[in-house]
């Protein structure tokens, strides 16, 4: 029997896909919500919250890897290695395919 992984991201997105009061709260203080659902939060970094409209999408580029050394760092590489491109560790990707994803 395997053990099931509970994965904060997917708690706090699923949840701010229905619950307007919690889509609020993420968007005052997005290090408080994303904290209190379990997300291990870095003091040192900034959380932003964009709420995403039928005629607004973003496109979040992932950080620019420097070019003078022409070859990717063994993080980097990681992130692309086996097709996982742009993933990071605590950065969840979710595709409307996804069975887990809610029926919206």
């Amino acid at each position: 029997m395997s053990k099931q992984v509970h994965d904060p991201w997917k708690v706090v997105l699923k949840r701010a896909m229905t619950d307007p009061a919690y889509r609020q709260a993420l968007k005052a203080d997005p290090a408080k919500a994303l904290a209190e659902a379990g997300v291990k939060v870095d003091k040192a970094t900034e959380y932003v919250v964009l709420e995403q409209t039928p005629r607004k999408v973003y496109l979040v580029l992932p950080q620019l890897v420097g070019r003078s050394a022409g070859e990717l760092s063994d993080e980097a590489l990681e992130t692309v290695a086996g097709g996982a491109f742009g993933r990071r560790p605590g950065v969840q990707n979710f595709s409307s395919s996804d069975d887990t994803w809610p029926n919206a």
